[in-house]
């Protein structure tokens, strides 16, 4: 089995190619399990590898430098904004699909969306795009 290493900070680990970033965390004893962390651990989300932004799911197939992205760094942030909109987008495109959700400019820690239709949203509608954005 071929092995490559990964550098974690000043650590250095030998790792099987084709180990995710989440073993690698866990080799490193960063974290157990990147799908039970809570949100109040200020999980990890991802990670630069070679300065590259990836998700925990990815493999690694050669050396590489590894630093781990937290939910709550600004990187982090933008990686969940950006996920969350996604979301939104999709679930409003299933619910909706004749309907053009526009995401406008950036208000703090959140976005600006609109219809480009002159039609509103209730309530009931909310809760149905937000029950659809959690299957």
């Amino acid at each position: 089995m071929k092995k490559i290493t990964v550098s974690i900070g000043s650590e250095h680990h030998s790792v099987a190619i084709g180990t995710t970033v989440e073993e690698v965390l866990a080799i490193a004893n960063l974290v157990s399990d990147c799908r039970t962390q809570t949100y109040k651990d200020n999980p990890y989300i991802g990670a630069l590898l070679n300065g590259e932004l990836h998700s925990c799911t990815r493999s690694l197939l050669a050396d590489c430098s590894l630093e781990p992205v937290h939910l709550f760094s600004d990187m982090g942030k933008r990686v969940y904004r950006h996920s969350i909109s996604y979301l939104l987008c999709a679930a409003v495109s299933m619910l909706y699909p004749h309907r053009r959700l526009i995401i406008g400019h950036a208000l703090g820690d959140g976005y600006y969306f609109r219809f480009d239709d002159k039609l509103t949203l209730g309530i009931d509608d909310i809760s149905t795009i937000e029950k659809t954005m959690r299957m």
